[in-house]
């Protein structure tokens, strides 16, 4: 009978142990791992816009027959390409058109100097996900591993104006074919005016061919947009400490290396003119993709929702290297040193 006590008094203190070691394991798989995901914006990150050089301009012809394209007006072929005449013509402004010599006089931009430079704010919007575990845990304190991802997409544009100095040829057209009225002035249709692409119906026909006057230097401004735009991603490594301060409210906060990949393109859409009513567009881009090194340090606070869910608010402090974009005199660099990521969303833990 004492032999048959010992046992069940040895039993029942191993069913102790064995219950208190299952709800300790139970209270460390709350504390295991942990997975969250989220909007994010970031914000304290600009862009400087840069524009230095000589810049040549290749403007298109009116259409696909031919013909030349002017700042002010075009002198295209049209439709029936009746030789030595076109209906296909235009012009912006009255000063254009010179009575006495009987002539229509056009500007055409050939090329362009310019030394601009500018800042814009950012607020890339995006989302940002990171997984933790533990490798060490007290009452209320836990120690372990956080890896985190996080794109950001941006569009920065620049819209500020600059100065230029242009260099413009200037072209001639005979009209003295055209009708004038009791005074002897030439009966034009009033500017601005484009003319007919089919050639047929009542619209005045002028020479193709043009008169080079010659080439001028003259300043200008360059209006329209630049922009960058792409999609930065970070890959964040490194160790986590996670405090309950007070029941259900948790703080995690993290420090380590951080991985960035810049993949930006440029875009350039720009009007050049030397005057109100003259004006040649200019359009292209380019881009590139490139590594970014820096570090980083974070702190979240999460609200414990029941059913392992957490809900959750933080902030992290991004420093990498700046990403640059240049090609053919145009530039533009995103300054990344002290970004700021606000981030909120959900948190599972498993």
């Amino acid at each position: 009978m004492r032999r048959c006590n010992s046992k069940l008094r040895g039993l029942s203190f191993f069913s102790v142990v064995a219950c208190a070691a299952t709800a300790h394991g139970q209270d460390e798989g709350e504390w295991l791992r942990h997975f969250r995901i989220g909007g994010s914006v970031m914000m304290n990150v600009s862009t400087d816009f840069k524009t230095s050089g000589n810049f040549t301009l290749n403007t298109p012809p009116p259409s696909a027959r031919g013909g030349v394209t002017y700042d002010n007006g075009f002198v295209g072929r049209d439709s029936l390409n009746t030789q030595g005449l076109t209906s296909f013509w235009g012009y912006n402004d009255s000063s254009q058109v010179n009575n006495a010599a009987k002539t229509l006089t056009f500007q055409q931009t050939q090329s362009y100097s310019a030394n601009g430079f500018s800042k814009v704010d950012d607020t890339p919007l995006g989302f940002d996900m990171a997984y933790a575990g533990t490798f060490r845990e007290w009452e209320h304190v836990a120690i372990g591993g956080e890896f985190g991802f996080g794109l950001n997409v941006f569009q920065t544009r620049d819209k500020h104006p600059m100065a230029a100095n242009l260099v413009v040829r200037t072209d001639q057209v005979d009209i003295s074919r055209l009708p004038t009225d009791t005074s002897g002035n030439v009966i034009i249709p009033s500017a601005p005016y484009i003319g007919n692409e089919s050639g047929a119906g009542p619209s005045p026909l002028i020479p193709t061919d043009t008169t080079t006057l010659g080439e001028s230097s003259t300043p200008g401004t360059i209006g329209g947009s630049r922009s960058l735009e792409g999609i930065l991603y970070n890959f964040r490594l490194g160790p986590t400490v996670r405090w309950e301060f007070w029941p259900r409210w948790t703080l995690n906060g993290s420090v380590g290396g951080a991985l960035g990949i810049f993949d930006a393109e440029y875009h350039f859409n720009e009007s050049i003119s030397a005057t109100p009513t003259s004006s040649v567009n200019s359009s292209g881009k380019f881009g590139s993709t490139d590594l970014k090194y820096g570090g980083y340090a974070g702190a979240v606070v999460m609200y414990d929702t029941g059913n392992y869910w957490e809900a959750y608010l933080g902030a992290y402090f991004i420093s990498m290297q700046d990403g640059k974009i240049s090609s053919g005199g145009r530039e533009a660099t995103m300054h990344l040193g002290s970004a700021i990521s606000i981030t909120a969303g959900i948190n599972w833990t498993f």
